[in-house]
């Protein structure tokens, strides 16, 4: 069964990155294979909370957005669904 893992975004080759000022990254995960990735984000105008959701480009070899969501009132529950989003994507890719 894939797990996740809490990961620092500088270990991984990931482009661009939130708008400066507008976003805070809070905290990367991983699935334990690395095969997808995920960032738990803030919305600093008005305070909820987003996820961004990657897995690997196989022409760039960068990881590239394949699942947002936004809008999530707590980090408790912008986590939930980004791991539950992660290990979904895992399935799909997997497959």
């Amino acid at each position: 069964m894939t797990s996740i893992k809490a990961v620092e975004r500088k270990s991984y080759n990931i482009g661009g990155g939130p708008a400066p000022g507008l976003h805070q990254e809070l905290a990367w995960w991983a699935t334990d294979d690395d095969k997808v990735l995920g960032s738990l984000i803030l919305d600093k105008a008005d305070g909820d909370f987003s996820y961004i959701v990657m897995i690997m480009d196989d022409e760039t070899k960068l990881f590239i957005c394949a699942d947002v969501g936004v809008s999530r009132p707590t980090a408790d529950d912008a986590t939930r669904n980004l791991h539950a989003a992660m290990l979904e994507m895992h399935k799909q890719i997997a497959a």
